[in-house]
């Protein structure tokens, strides 16, 4: 690993006018781009959902950018040559032509030029989340001086504030998929389970009936309040003690397959009768459907956790 040492330094060193060169890095993570190119557009598009999924980094972007919400026509082209100009360009060097950048672009992907053998790739990807989540937290710290007009201190990083506002630990199920789709297969078994910490304005919560999962498709990403494609889902079991009304809520919903395994999906739940249910989408372009009897509706949506709140322990 010690050839790759350049770059874990740089990444705690670099200067950070803005979240962006951090963003990128966790975008790529989560694009598998340390194992291979990535196009450019999908680095951008990536980029673009983690910076929605955390809110106080949507204070970085200028004017025009800052309303956008979702990526689509145009916008995908302005935001693409945006994020090209920015940290794309200064991860691969700037306007310095150098042959020690840890990154170039070639045909139109983003390509790392460090050398990582398989056997060590889970190490240093290790590594290189520990620093982006190290940066983030420095960031955050430098946004909420910001804001109360207050000058850093250099010699004290409020660490501990952050910390003890993350009180309250509840399971995350790494690889439970609520499928903002079509019904979508999930193992949830033993070895996919972590823990997050969240901060106490998520209300009181309980690791017996709380948990996180992750969002998967865009049936649900529309609507005043849209669920969008890898978003952290807050949820509640449903028990028979704690059933409450289900009507105008959203819902996780659990079948079967023809195999036997479990198949998750997020909707809307309107009643249209008596014991009759329709499972809506917020996005239109997916049609309503009728619950059926092989459906068991097994958790509510109680928020979409911001990335900035997240404290995730292996």
């Amino acid at each position: 690993m010690g050839q790759n040492e350049a770059f874990f330094k740089e990444i705690e060193v670099t200067n950070l006018f803005k979240s962006y060169k951090i963003v990128l890095l966790e975008a790529l993570v989560e694009l598998d781009g340390f194992t291979k190119p990535v196009e450019t557009v999908e680095l951008a598009k990536r980029s673009f959902s983690l910076i929605q999924r955390r809110n106080s980094l949507i204070a970085d972007l200028p004017g025009k950018l800052k309303e956008l919400t979702q990526l689509d026509g145009k916008n995908i082209g302005l935001w693409h040559t945006y994020w090209k100009t920015n940290p794309i360009k200064a991860w691969i060097g700037g306007n310095r032509k150098t042959e020690d950048a840890f990154f170039k672009v070639e045909n139109n992907f983003f390509v790392f030029q460090g050398n990582i053998s398989l056997n060590q790739m889970d190490i240093f990807l290790s590594f290189i989340k520990e620093l982006i989540d190290y940066r983030y937290i420095q960031y955050g710290e430098r946004l909420r001086l910001r804001k109360t007009n207050k000058k850093p201190d250099k010699q004290k990083a409020e660490v501990i504030d952050i910390v003890k506002a993350r009180k309250v630990e509840i399971p995350y199920f790494s690889d439970l998929k609520i499928a903002c789709g079509h019904f979508k297969t999930s193992e949830h078994n033993g070895e996919s389970i972590n823990k997050i910490r969240l901060p106490v304005h998520y209300g009181r919560l309980d690791s017996s009936r709380h948990f996180i999962a992750h969002a998967t498709g865009n049936s649900m990403d529309g609507g005043k309040h849209p669920i969008k494609d890898g978003d952290y889902l807050l949820l509640e079991t449903i028990t028979p003690d704690r059933a409450g009304s289900i009507s105008n809520k959203v819902i996780a919903i659990e079948r079967q397959d023809m195999a036997g395994d479990d198949q998750y999906l997020l909707r809307n739940v309107k009643k249209t009768g008596e014991g009759n249910y329709h499972l809506i989408a917020n996005n239109t372009d997916y049609e309503p459907m009728q619950a059926t009897e092989d459906m068991r509706t097994f958790a509510r949506l109680l928020a979409i956790v911001d990335l900035d709140d997240i404290d995730i322990k292996e």
